[in-house]
């Protein structure tokens, strides 16, 4: 994390507004549940089917929270099955075991996405879509964001210009309602710094990086150069529906 000094004089501007939450915590039916997190591709042949190297988006809700798609028991029995449900769910056809659906504003699962299916016991296995349904894969090794996809979503990554307020404005609007401290350092020309207060990290930002949003309600500050090669760390290992050994 990038070290500063706190100017003397901050505006601080703290919002929040109605927005929908993340998806309902998992339960477990009898037995447990399977939980599938889904990745698409955006490598230029991704429709040819995934290869070891393409670069992978996780999928997370309209509200930015990581879209964990639970399955119980009762309705698959194995990781080929939970894919197979869950790729129906990316089709826009129906939803998972709790209720949720697959968002509108994310293209539909297609041939080369990744999902990784977690079963009760918390075995995570990778599987690709192919022609012929989905084939067991080692876990991908490239990993982007998925506002920085045009092609995968419609969602907006924010590029933060000081002297540019209609770039400013959406940008201050989305942080607003996703309740973080908005703090603007005073300071002329490109010595402006935008320092953002989020879930308890301070992440310093200058004029040309941006700001996107991945894994959860997290912003994280990425620098152009960066956004352009799309490549950032790989998110952490999806968690399992929690079972009766851990209660």
């Amino acid at each position: 994390m990038p070290t500063h000094t706190q100017p003397d004089s901050i505006t601080t501007v703290t919002a929040g507004c109605s927005h929908p939450g993340g998806p309902a915590r998992p339960s477990t039916g009898r037995g447990g549940s399977y939980t599938v997190t889904a990745f698409v591709n955006v490598d230029p042949d991704c429709y040819d089917g995934y290869q070891e190297g393409h670069m992978v988006a996780e999928v997370t809700t309209s509200a930015g929270a990581p879209l964990c798609l639970v399955f119980d028991t009762g309705t698959v029995d194995r990781a080929q099955e939970a894919a197979l449900v869950a790729y129906d769910v990316g089709n826009r056809q129906g939803s998972d075991d709790r209720g949720q659906y697959w968002p509108a504003d994310v293209r539909s699962l297609s041939k080369g996405d990744v999902l990784a299916v977690t079963s009760p016991e918390g075995t995570t296995t990778y599987l690709s879509v192919d022609s012929l349904g989905c084939s067991e894969i080692p876990r991908p090794s490239a990993y982007t964001v998925l506002a920085s996809v045009p092609s995968a979503t419609c969602r907006r990554a924010f590029q933060w210009q000081p002297d540019d307020p209609t770039a400013t404005g959406p940008l201050i609007g989305a942080l607003l309602c996703d309740n973080a401290d908005f703090r603007h350092p005073s300071g002329p020309g490109d010595t402006i710094n935008l320092l953002l207060h989020t879930r308890g990290a301070d992440l310093l930002a200058r004029p040309g990086d941006w700001l996107v949003r991945a894994y959860g309600a997290i912003w994280h500050v990425i620098s152009a150069d960066t956004l352009a090669t799309r490549r950032i760390s790989a998110p952490a290992t999806p968690a399992r529906a929690r079972g009766p050994r851990d209660r």
